[in-house]
């Protein structure tokens, strides 16, 4: 009775361990034939501005964000061996609309979001002073992994780059460039690779976020558009 109990447990280890050992196979073969996976685009963070005025820039103003900024698409895999199988899929999405929003917000008194960018006599019939364009120059995303003993190691670093102009009905205002770039490290997943996607989702968050302050700063700074609208 005792011996065939001990086959028995004989038995059940040797399938525990094949059990295992097809596990990890399994495994192997789904990192090797690779997957893909979609980034989430959260928006800005609550932006703070540094601005040496003490108010908000007044009057009526127009917002505009480019649509090229929201239908873009990239698709990336690890620049390293490791998970070099593996896509990332990201698109903004409505992110960089909604941040450029909320961040103008901020700045003008009266902002409203406008579907493009209106003409001298668009302004002056919508009785607006004047209008901001936001457009996406630069969005370089990098992927790098490195082995690990249970799960490898990424970094994922997001550079991302925004042109802001603003017109009033006599002409430019403003016109400069702001940006940001940002880099997250973590794990990649166990037996996957999945993981980078969220590390994808938070640098972007970073870097989006850092240049939508600085966009703001240099609105609510700049003389030229307080000193346009003290006169108007």
């Amino acid at each position: 009775m005792q011996d065939a109990y001990r086959r028995f447990i004989i038995r059940v280890g040797r399938v525990s361990v094949i059990g295992g050992m097809f596990c990890l196979l399994l495994a192997g073969c789904l990192a090797m034939l690779g997957c893909s996976y979609k980034v989430a685009a959260p928006t800005a963070t609550t932006v703070e501005i540094h601005s040496s005025y003490e108010n908000r820039i007044k009057g009526n103003w127009g917002i505009v964000v480019d649509k090229r900024s929201t239908t873009f698409e990239r698709e990336i895999s690890p620049s390293s061996d490791v998970c070099s199988m593996s896509n990332f899929i990201f698109t903004p999405g409505d992110s960089i609309r909604i941040s450029s929003v909320n961040t103008l917000k901020k700045v003008f008194e009266n902002a409203t979001l406008l579907d493009r960018s209106p003409t001298k006599e668009d302004m002056e019939k919508s009785n607006l002073d004047g209008y901001a364009l936001v457009e996406l120059e630069g969005f370089v995303p990098r992927i790098a992994c490195r082995s690990g003993f249970w799960s490898d190691k990424c970094t994922v670093d997001v550079d991302i780059e925004f042109g802001i102009n603003v017109r009033s009905t006599g002409g430019k205002l403003l016109g400069i460039s702001v940006g940001s770039r940002k880099a997250v490290d973590g794990d990649s997943g166990v037996f996957s690779c999945g993981a980078i996607s969220e590390l994808f989702s938070e640098a972007y968050r970073q870097a989006l976020s850092d240049s939508m302050e600085e966009m703001a700063e240099e609105v609510s700074n700049s003389s030229r558009i307080r000193e346009y609208v003290s006169q108007s």
